[in-house]
């Protein structure tokens, strides 16, 4: 047997044990038990001390010591006596979140919400039931004045670098309104009525096409599950026709897959358009290339880019990741696809919980002339964040997943930047709330508008 060939078990026994530990410290259950006010402060100080070595800009808004002590006052204030219920641990590690300020830092797992989003228009609060896609007027929760809740529901949402918008609390307020309330049921009132809502699993949501008579609508859970081949085909038999994107709670995902989509509904370069430039990554693949060669000699051609982007993301390394990323992104994106033809106008609809490669597939299509509805996304329009990495708290039994790269897409620029203040959230064309969105779309298709 030669070198080559005994060293194939071995990597493949490699890989399967790095799935088995990958795997093993991904936990997906949610905190159930109380956990000491020292070792949810001595979680965060751990937290720290990792992030500072994959995140470049954690310190932008607020310093280490003011975060610690920041921390430290809401562990008392929140935790009555020397513990903190699972609520109450979220709610802590929730502020310590919105502190940080950087986008694609969140907590994780987080599997239960409730079937409704609080939001606020016009002085007055609503809630929307996504379920029945139906809003009510509301005047209070579990008995409680519904400003005093806003006001707590703003604590503990994720900022976008310095900005927070009302669709972003609307959007977390179905995960959060239970750990305020402190309460497994939530009963809003408005007026004589009252709503009662219970957390709910959340359940892995499919891509969605509904053909009408003069539009074909879409839903996008997620761009890393984006079937182009089921897209192209249901919409080839629809041409001439309007097509309405949902990228309402989208996420993200792949990068590659939303200039893939792109490219199919637009007929343009969506590698140039939506990922990094390609010169950047070849850049990084011949430092790759080399790298690998200067460990692992004439084995190197083993190690493909396919095979390293397998598990790419379980690369903890700030710099080698970045390579490996733009590596990926070449190898994904260098695949063209066929434009799928005519269409007659291309409609979007964001939300506070759009981000990522969700929202800059928004932004591109919005500067391509889609008209964009809905509410101001939670990421930004030409610029994105890479590969988070969930980093584990030994004691509360919750992640907090921090990014390790950042790119900025702008078309003036090759420069690789982290954000400032300044960027926000992808805007809409035009504002609505919720259920009105899709039938202020539907009255212009009509009108021809």
């Amino acid at each position: 047997m030669n070198s080559v060939s005994r060293l194939l078990p071995i990597k493949l026994i490699s890989v399967l044990v790095l799935i088995y530990v990958v795997t093993a410290c991904t936990n997906n259950v949610e905190p159930d038990k109380d956990v000491l006010i020292a070792h949810l402060e001595d979680d965060i100080k751990s937290f720290l001390d990792r992030a500072e070595d994959v995140h470049p800009n954690l310190y932008l808004y607020v310093s280490r010591e003011k975060l610690l002590n920041a921390t430290k006052d809401d562990t008392r204030s929140v935790c009555p006596g020397r513990s903190c219920s699972p609520d109450q641990q979220k709610i802590v590690l929730s502020r310590f979140i919105r502190r940080i300020g950087t986008d694609h830092v969140f907590l994780t797992p987080i599997n239960k919400r409730l079937p409704v989003q609080l939001y606020k228009k016009s002085g007055k609060y609503f809630i929307y039931n996504m379920k029945a896609s139906k809003s009510h007027e509301v005047d209070s929760v579990n008995e409680r004045n519904l400003d005093e809740i806003w006001e707590e529901l703003k604590s503990i949402t994720s900022r976008l670098n310095a900005n927070v918008e009302s669709s972003y609390i609307s959007w977390f307020s179905s995960y959060s309104l239970p750990w305020v309330l402190s309460s497994k049921s939530v009963v809003f009132s408005g007026g004589p009525k009252k709503y009662t809502f219970h957390p709910v699993s959340i359940k892995k949501r499919k891509l969605l096409i509904r053909h009408q008579r003069d539009y074909t609508y879409i839903k996008i859970p997620n761009m890393s599950g984006v079937d182009l081949s089921k897209m192209r085909s249901e919409i080839d038999g629809h041409k001439n026709q309007s097509l309405i994107i949902d990228l309402r709670g989208n996420p993200g995902g792949s990068v590659a897959s939303a200039a893939k989509l792109f490219e199919m509904l637009t007929g343009k370069n969506g590698f140039k358009n939506i990922s990094p430039y390609k010169g950047i990554l070849i850049r990084h693949s011949k430092v790759l290339t080399k790298l690998k060669r200067e460990r692992i000699g004439f084995l190197w051609p083993l190690y493909s880019a396919f095979f390293e982007c397998g598990y790419k993301d379980s690369y903890y390394y700030f710099d080698e990741k970045t390579r490996l990323s733009g590596v990926c992104e070449d190898v994904e994106a260098n695949s063209r696809v066929k434009e799928i033809g005519y269409v007659e106008k291309i409609y979007v609809i964001i939300d506070g919980g759009t981000g990522s490669a969700a929202a800059v597939f928004a932004g591109i299509l919005k500067i391509d002339g889609a008209y964009v509805f809905g509410q101001v996304a939670h990421g930004n329009e030409e610029r994105g964040f890479g590969n988070p990495i969930a980093i584990n708290m030994k004691y509360s039994n919750l992640n907090i997943a921090v990014p390790t790269t950042y790119t900025n897409r702008s078309p003036l620029s090759e420069r690789v930047e982290w954000p400032t203040k300044e960027f926000s959230g992808l805007k809409p064309n035009v504002k609505c709330s919720f259920g009105e969105c899709m039938k202020m779309i539907v009255s212009s298709i009509l009108e021809g508008g």
